[in-house]
């Protein structure tokens, strides 16, 4: 069998992408929140109601991209290891199929 083409280092590139934009994600909304719990402190009138009724919503949504971002890297890393494991399964049945096949192996001697 052939080795399964894999390309693990751009999926190691990846993971490790998710995970940097996952941290990036949460440092800049604990920036964001901190600013807005100071803002909504003194803010009144309309627009802070708005804002108070809006802002949850988006910690919500930046935390649930950064555990998407993080699941996904854990993903790819398993997608590499599956394909190594996969590839090593391959290199064992080929080998093996390569000592049966070999026409200068004594047949009395097992692969």
């Amino acid at each position: 069998m052939l080795p399964l083409p894999f390309p693990t280092d751009a999926v190691v590139a990846a993971a490790e992408q998710c995970r940097s934009m996952a941290t990036l994600v949460d440092e800049r909304m604990l920036v964001a929140s901190t600013a807005a719990t100071e803002a909504r402190a003194a803010w009144a009138g309309v627009y802070a109601d708005d804002f108070g009724i809006a802002w949850p919503d988006t910690e919500m949504s930046a935390t649930e991209l950064s555990e998407r971002l993080r699941r996904l890297a854990g993903d790819f890393d398993e997608a590499v290891g599956a394909a190594a494991d996969e590839n090593e399964r391959r290199a064992g049945l080929r080998a093996e199929w390569d000592c049966q096949h070999d026409p200068d192996r004594p047949r009395n001697i097992p692969c």
